[in-house]
């Protein structure tokens, strides 16, 4: 990780933290005055994708292929029983 984005990842990291990891990585972005596709991509290499809220969007900002994100997605909201499975 270059030095910029190792400052990015202390200031996501600060702001996330404070907020318990309960924001999006859109929210983050846009407090940070940062693009979300930055800051998905930052937290995707940091691992904190799975402490923080997200949507397909926010996590695949950027990225050509959405199945990962939504296979996760879609496992959380079975696993939480928002979802039936037949």
């Amino acid at each position: 990780m270059n030095s910029k984005n190792a400052a990015l990842a202390f200031r996501i990291w600060q702001y996330a933290s404070a907020r318990e990891w309960d924001v999006l990585a859109s929210e983050v972005g846009e407090a940070l005055g940062e693009p979300t596709r930055r800051v998905a991509a930052v937290c995707r290499g940091k691992g904190w994708n799975e402490r923080m809220r997200g949507t397909q969007d926010d996590w695949n900002a950027g990225t050509n292929n959405g199945s990962a994100g939504f296979s996760r997605d879609l496992a959380r909201e079975i696993v939480a029983g928002r979802v039936g499975v037949d």
